[in-house]
């Protein structure tokens, strides 16, 4: 039986006792869970966390980093993802007694139970959901992957990282600067596994990873089955998601159990903004989105060779 991965910075630790919850609904029966972030030990948060696990009978085991060791010369060329994603790369190495991983980004919510999943063998170092959308199209190198998979929810072999060198690599990228530069210009975590991986790739079904943007959409939605993972991709979070969709209120429904009597003022504003009236997620997000469709339209039209002269200045 697979563990549980995830990683979280200080901006989302507050949001992680809703994955606790939902892991103990839908986990399996003494699954190990491991929490890696760059938080200091004391952290009042992180702290809570420990506590809320333990009052849900989980095994957790909190890993604390420091991301600069793993890549010293790390530069994030986006605000969209932070450098501490770039752990996924590593996880051979900060996880070495475990063979198998399910890793969870902290934005997903578990709606289904996930024994099937964590009882999953796989004969590649990755077993993920592809993407339909357009950010295969994005991908910054000239060669497109064979497949492009999103890395918010992959079941990972620790074996074949550790066998295949993977960490070895992943520095190695990081460290040549026009390639981790091109790599990093969207989507960084994510492009520089399809980089490594997208020819060494299981395909999980559909269900196991569903972005809640697609939910949204009736002949998309009603296409779907049996939905067991959902994803706020993007600046969509469960926490500040304007739409009344049945998956925030369900991440929600979560996050209120499980942080109970230790809610404080900040996680009571998140439940209390969710049930109607006006919030500043409900005004910045909407133009955030719109922002970030304009960006898409004005990129698939950029040809590439200009944006490659671009990253080069």
């Amino acid at each position: 039986m697979a563990a549980i991965a995830l990683i979280s910075d200080e901006e989302t630790l507050r949001y992680f006792p809703a994955n606790l919850q939902q892991i103990k609904a839908f986990g399996d029966v003494g699954i190990k869970v491991y929490l890696i972030t760059n938080c200091e030990s004391d952290n009042p948060l992180l702290a809570r966390a420990v506590v809320i696990a333990n009052n849900l009978n989980l095994d957790l085991s909190v890993i604390t980093i420091d991301v600069m060791k793993f890549s010293p010369q790390y530069k994030s060329s986006s605000n969209r993802v932070p450098a501490i994603s770039l752990m996924k790369l590593f996880l051979g190495e900060l996880l070495p007694d475990e063979d198998l991983v399910l890793y969870l980004d902290i934005d997903t919510v578990i709606c289904k139970s996930l024994s099937t999943l964590l009882n999953t063998p796989i004969s590649t170092p990755v077993a993920a959901v592809e993407e339909l959308s357009t950010n295969r199209a994005y991908f910054p190198l000239e060669e497109l992957p064979e497949v492009y998979f999103n890395s918010g929810v992959m079941l990972l072999s620790l074996n074949s990282f550790r066998a295949l060198g993977i960490s070895k690599k992943a520095h190695e990228v990081l460290e040549d600067y026009d390639l981790s530069s091109a790599l990093r210009s969207r989507f960084m975590d994510q492009d520089i596994l399809n980089y490594l991986f997208s020819r060494n790739v299981t395909l999980l079904p559909r269900k196991y990873n569903q972005f809640s943007s697609n939910l949204a959409k009736p002949k998309i939605s009603i296409l779907l089955d049996d939905i067991a993972i959902v994803q706020f991709a993007g600046m969509e979070k469960p926490w500040n998601y304007p739409r009344k969709s049945e998956y925030t209120k369900l991440w929600i429904s979560y996050f209120a159990a499980s942080i109970g009597a230790s809610a404080d003022r900040k996680d009571l504003t998140i439940i209390k903004s969710r049930k109607g009236g006006l919030s500043p997620a409900k005004i910045l997000v909407p133009l955030g989105l719109l922002l970030e469709k304009t960006l898409k339209l004005v990129r698939s039209r950029v040809p590439y060779w200009i944006k490659n002269l671009i990253r080069g200045i």
